[in-house]
């Protein structure tokens, strides 16, 4: 969860900007010819139907490593940010239930799909998803900020250090951070200046 929660200010711009950039021609095309037929399929051979719901009910294994957790902790998240979010909107006469509206936000985080793969794989317009992610991401970080990234305290701190100290034997320490190796071309006359025990030339960005 707190991944998701740090990308969530990330997300919302990022959305933000690639509403700007949208195909305006498009966008007109569609309202002038309404919902596609394609979309009205959705019940049938959408993602929800296809992968998520199968996943969820026959797999969970398979569930995790499509969502990035359990299906327990699934109903757990939306039971929480349920009561918050706006009131579901029917498209094409097929309401979208907050299940749905979850996963495909889900999907964008933890996955990167693009609006354009999401409107493909989920049957639904490409306004529609961007609406659903404006909707849900506020409100996850409006419910989950507060529970798993309060605001630290004295009392926070002290404790965090406690605990690294016990576990790790690090005196002094409230936190850590991680970072992730970025694939790299080799420099000219780099040597062995990026090669790491992952046997590739790579950089450690944080």
């Amino acid at each position: 969860l707190l991944t998701f929660l740090q990308a969530c200010v990330v997300v919302v711009a990022a959305v933000a900007a690639e509403e700007l950039h949208r195909n305006r021609r498009r966008a007109v095309a569609q309202r002038r010819f309404g919902i596609h037929e394609e979309w009205r399929q959705r019940k049938d051979r959408g993602e929800y139907v296809t992968q998520f719901l199968h996943k969820k009910r026959n797999f969970p294994d398979h569930f995790f490593q499509y969502m990035r957790m359990t299906g327990a902790n699934f109903d757990f998240l939306l039971s929480l940010l349920e009561p918050h979010l706006p009131q579901q909107q029917p498209v094409g006469r097929q309401r979208i239930n907050n299940e749905q509206r979850l996963a495909v936000t889900l999907r964008y985080l933890a996955a990167g799909e693009s609006v354009a793969d999401l409107s493909n794989s989920w049957l639904m317009g490409e306004s529609t998803v961007r609406k659903i992610l404006h909707e849900v991401l506020p409100v996850m970080w409006f419910v989950l900020a507060p529970r798993y990234m309060p605001e630290p305290t004295k009392e926070t701190f002290t404790k965090q250090a406690k605990e690294f100290q016990q576990r790790w034997n690090l005196p002094f320490c409230v936190g850590a951070l991680d970072g992730k190796h970025v694939v790299v071309d080799a420099l000219g006359n780099s040597g062995s200046q990026f090669f790491n025990y992952k046997v590739r030339k790579q950089t450690l960005k944080k």
